[in-house]
């Protein structure tokens, strides 16, 4: 399962969003909003992952292979904590959507 966070008001991660959307549902992923807010979205997607070994972090990584395939502004960070990993007992992983740019890897 993963949350998604995308910047409010931003025209290049809703864009993002409403195409990726379909993809991940598509291949089985469970996608959700959370009921925490999230008041800092850096440029490009940031993927936190509450471990570097378990399954959340597999997938999360294939995702961030593949966005980086495509040269959007990825990273993908382990070891975090945040309300909203908690909340799901660390099972999921979250997608943070700030403004895009493509061509641009970090």
């Amino acid at each position: 399962m993963e949350h998604v966070y995308s910047k409010p008001a931003g025209a290049s991660s809703l864009a993002i969003w409403s195409e990726q959307s379909p993809v991940l549902k598509a291949v089985g992923w469970s996608v959700s909003g959370f009921n925490f807010a999230r008041t800092v979205f850096p440029d490009g997607i940031a993927i936190y992952t509450p471990s570097d070994k378990a399954r959340q972090f597999t997938c999360s990584y294939r995702y961030f292979e593949m966005l980086l395939s495509l040269k959007m502004t990825t990273h993908i960070v382990t070891n975090q904590t945040s309300p909203g990993l908690v909340d799901c007992k660390n099972e999921c992983f979250e997608f943070v959507i700030g403004d895009i740019t493509m061509g641009r890897q970090q």
